[in-house]
């Protein structure tokens, strides 16, 4: 059993029609998703799944994926297996986190361009979001200088391409992991990956 991660192909996909192919409590697993689960201190997607030709509703309260199956918590009973459904995520939410997502790598990629400096944690949430960094001296006239340069590449609006790579060409490219400790799991065989 495997779901296909429809967010990965496509992140401004708001709605999909899926199959039921298991339930587990009030958790159901989808043959299709695009709801992102969550990982990497960004927050899972929210919104409903509706079926039985929307008569039928759930909020989606929460997220996991277990191998290679995202788990849809449910706030009712769920609907059976073989059941076909229709996922909607919450638009405004997905799209506010896509966008402090491509700030947040903006920042990173100003502050190992400038200072060479890794990546040590992060989190994003629906209002704000924070980067961590193993830099030393940072007074007001680095951090002056850091929003500055961040500055620049917004106003450049330099186009973001989306493109998928296998592991070993993703690794081919110099600097691709800018985090302290690489999380990237070795089960992973293809990347997708943002350029500017």
């Amino acid at each position: 059993m495997k779901t296909k991660l429809l967010y990965h192909t496509n992140s401004f996909t708001y709605e999909c029609s899926a199959k039921v192919v298991a339930v587990e409590g009030d958790e159901v697993a989808l043959d299709a998703t695009v709801f992102y689960p969550g990982g990497g201190g960004q927050m899972a997607d929210r919104g409903m799944i509706s079926w039985d030709n929307q008569r039928c509703q759930a909020n989606v309260i929460a997220m996991n994926k277990r191998k290679d199956v995202v788990w849809h918590t449910l706030d009712c009973i769920p609907p059976v297996p073989g059941t076909e459904v229709v996922g909607s995520i919450d638009w405004d939410f997905r799209y506010q986190m896509m966008r402090t997502h491509t700030a947040l790598h903006i920042l990173c990629g100003t502050i190992w361009k400038e200072f060479g400096v890794q990546v040590t944690g992060g989190q994003m949430y629906p209002d704000r979001a924070r980067m961590d960094f193993a830099m030393e001296n940072l007074n007001k006239e680095r951090i002056a200088y850091i929003e500055q340069k961040v500055n620049e590449a917004i106003e450049a609006d330099y186009p973001i391409r989306v493109y998928t790579l296998p592991r070993e060409k993703a690794f081919e490219i110099p600097d691709l992991v800018r985090t302290k400790i690489n999380l990237l799991p070795r089960i992973l065989q293809r990347f997708v990956l943002w350029k500017s």
